[in-house]
C-alpha cells in the first residue's frame, strides 16, 4: 500500500466523521409553531386535527408561540382534548 499523502488524508481514510445518525425528536406543543410547521410529520398531525391551520393568513403573527400558549387565544378551535390528541399523535411519533 501507498502512504496517504497528508496526516489529513490519513486521518479521514480510517475515521468515520459525525457518529451515528441521530434520531428525529418527537415534537411538542410547547414548541414555536414555526417549528412545528417546518416538521413535515408534525404539520401532517396538526392538519390532521386543525384543517387550514397551516395556512391560516393570521398565522405569521403567532409562530413564535407555542400550540399550548395559542390555545389561551384560540380555545374554542384548539380545544383541550383537541391539544391532548395532538400530544398523543407527536408522542406516537417517537423521537
Amino acid at each position: 500500500t501507498t502512504a496517504p499523502s497528508s496526516p489529513s488524508a490519513a486521518l479521514s481514510s480510517t475515521v468515520i466523521f459525525g457518529g451515528p445518525e441521530k434520531a428525529q425528536a418527537a415534537p411538542s406543543v410547547e414548541q414555536p409553531v414555526k417549528m412545528l410547521l417546518e416538521d413535515d410529520r408534525a404539520r401532517a398531525v396538526l392538519e390532521a386535527h386543525l384543517p387550514g391551520f397551516a395556512d391560516n393568513a393570521g398565522m405569521a403573527a403567532t409562530m413564535g408561540m407555542s400550540l399550548a400558549q395559542m390555545a389561551v387565544f384560540a380555545p374554542d378551535q384548539i380545544t383541550p382534548d383537541r391539544l391532548a390528541a395532538i400530544t398523543a399523535d407527536f408522542a406516537a411519533l417517537g423521537g
